[in-house]
C-alpha cells in the first residue's frame, strides 16, 4: 500500500494506548499553549454522515472567502486527508515535525493519546498556526467523551443520525446512543439535528438541559423537484429561506446531510448563493463515489447506512442490474447489512472479499451468513476485483457495481484502480 510513512510511524508510537478522559487531553492543550475555545468551532457528531456534512460545510464556507480548518476520520487514501486548511490536505513532513514538537512538549512518564487523539491535538496545532477564520470538526465516536469534546465556544453543533453502532462504547439502544452524541451540545450554541422519535427526545432534553438551541431537520423541510440527468435537486424550506440544491450522482441519503449543513451555515450568516454553489460543488469521497464508469463505492458500514444507499440503488438506479462488491470489519452488524441488500432490486450476485486490515471478516465466514439468507455469492482477492468486474460493465451498459461496507474497502480498492489505470 501507499500513502503509509506517516500512517505507520503513528500507528506503531500510539499501539496498545487507551482512550483518554477529557482532562487529559485538555492538560495536552494547556502545555501547549492552545485554547481550546479559540477556534471558532462546528462540532459534527453522528452515526453516519459526519464526513459528508463536514466537506459540505467546508465547500461553503469557502465560497464565503473563509479560510477552513476541516478535521475529519477515517481517511480513504492517505493520513494526510484528515487535516486540511481551505481544501489543502496537510503535508506529510508537517504531520512529523508537529509531532516532534508534541512529544517534546508532553515530556516523559506521560502516557501517550490514542491515534485519534493525537491527529485531532496535532490538527489543532496546525489550524492555529495558519490562522483559520473557522474550524469544522468532526467528532471521532459519540460525543460527551469524545476527545472533540474539549473544544468550547462552540460557533455551531450539528447530529447529522443516530443509529445502532458501536454499541459496545456507546449503549445498546437509540436513546443512550443519542445521549452520548448530544453530548456535544453546548450552552447558548445552536444545534442542528435529524433523528428518529425516541433518539431526538433524548437530544431535545440535552438541549434544555445545557441551555443550547435546537434546530431539527423535518422531512416536510426538503421538497424534491425535476431536475437534469446525473443528480438529485430538492427545495430546502428553513426559516425565511426557500433554497434550491444539487447534488450530483443521484446520492438520494446524501439530501439530508447537505440540509442539516445549508441550515447551519445559513444560520451562521453564509448568503444562499454561497451555500447553494458550496453544496454543488463539494468533493465527497467515499459516498457513491463512481471510481469507473458505473462502478461506485460507498463507505456505509452499518445497517443505517446501507439502508439508505439501498434506497439510492433501488430508486435512481433501479432499473440497472446490479453487481455488490461486499466486505465488513469483524466487529460490524453484518447479518443485518446483508439482510438488508438483499432486498436491492435486479441484483445478479454478491462477492465477497476484504482488505488488508485485520479488522477485516474472513470471507468464506461471509459466505456461510449469505447461505443462511439465500443470497448468491462467491469471493474473490481485492487486487482481483476490477478484472472479474470491470469487462463486464464494459460489455453491458444496463449493468451496475456498487462496493461498499467498509472504508478500508474504499481506500484499497481506489489504489487498486489506480494501479489499473492503463490497463483499461
Amino acid at each position: 500500500m501507499k500513502h503509509q510513512r506517516f500512517q505507520d510511524y503513528l500507528t506503531e508510537l500510539t499501539k496498545g494506548e487507551q482512550k483518554h478522559d477529557l482532562e487529559y487531553i485538555k492538560d495536552i492543550l494547556k502545555a501547549l499553549e492552545i485554547d481550546p475555545g479559540g477556534f471558532n468551532v462546528i462540532h459534527i457528531a453522528g452515526t453516519n454522515g459526519k464526513g459528508s456534512v463536514s466537506c459540505f460545510l467546508d465547500s461553503i464556507f469557502r465560497k464565503e472567502g473563509k479560510k477552513t480548518g476541516l478535521f475529519i476520520s477515517p481517511h480513504i487514501l492517505r493520513i494526510t486527508e484528515r487535516i486540511s486548511v481551505s481544501g489543502e490536505e496537510i503535508e506529510e513532513e508537517k504531520l512529523f515535525s508537529l509531532s516532534k514538537r508534541l512529544l517534546q512538549v508532553m515530556g516523559e512518564g506521560r502516557p501517550l493519546p490514542t491515534y485519534f487523539e493525537f491527529l485531532f491535538i496535532l490538527a489543532l496545532m496546525y489550524f492555529r498556526e495558519m490562522e483559520t477564520d473557522i474550524c469544522i470538526i468532526e467528532a471521532g465516536m459519540g460525543g460527551l467523551k469524545d476527545a472533540t469534546n474539549v473544544l468550547t465556544g462552540k460557533k455551531a453543533c450539528i447530529i447529522t443520525s443516530v443509529g445502532m453502532d458501536h454499541m459496545e462504547y456507546l449503549g445498546d439502544t437509540e436513546g443512550k446512543i443519542a445521549f452520548q452524541k448530544a453530548g456535544i451540545a453546548e450552552n447558548g450554541t445552536p444545534l442542528f439535528y435529524r433523528a428518529p422519535k425516541d433518539a431526538a427526545k433524548v437530544i431535545e432534553e440535552c438541549i434544555l438541559k445545557v441551555g443550547a438551541s435546537g434546530h431539527r431537520l423535518n422531512d416536510n423541510m426538503m421538497e424534491d423537484i425535476p431536475g437534469e440527468g446525473g443528480q438529485v435537486d430538492f427545495l430546502l424550506s428553513y426559516g425565511y429561506h426557500k433554497i434550491r440544491l444539487s447534488l450530483m450522482g443521484k446520492p438520494l441519503y446524501q439530501k439530508e446531510n447537505a440540509s442539516l449543513a445549508a441550515m447551519c451555515a445559513l444560520y451562521l450568516g453564509a448568503s444562499e448563493e454561497g451555500v447553494s454553489e458550496g453544496i454543488g460543488e463539494a468533493s465527497v469521497r467515499g459516498r457513491m463515489e463512481e471510481i469507473y464508469p458505473d462502478f461506485f463505492a460507498d463507505g456505509a458500514h452499518n445497517p443505517q447506512a446501507v439502508k439508505k444507499l439501498a434506497e439510492t440503488l433501488n430508486g435512481p438506479y433501479k432499473d440497472k442490474k446490479k453487481i455488490i462488491v461486499f466486505g465488513a470489519s469483524r466487529d460490524k452488524d453484518i447479518k443485518g447489512m446483508l439482510k438488508i441488500l438483499k432486498g436491492i432490486e435486479n441484483t445478479e450476485g454478491f462477492i465477497f472479499t476484504k482488505g488488508e486490515n485485520p479488522r477485516m471478516e474472513d470471507p468464506d465466514n461471509l459466505l456461510r451468513i449469505a447461505q443462511e439468507l439465500s443470497i448468491p455469492a462467491c469471493r474473490e482477492q481485492l487486487k482481483d476485483i476490477p478484472l472479474k468486474v470491470i469487462p463486464r460493465l464494459k460489455d453491458d451498459a444496463d449493468l451496475m457495481a456498487a462496493a461498499l461496507g467498509s472504508f478500508y474497502i474504499l481506500g484499497e480498492l481506489s489504489e487498486i484502480m489506480e494501479e489499473y489505470d492503463d490497463q483499461f
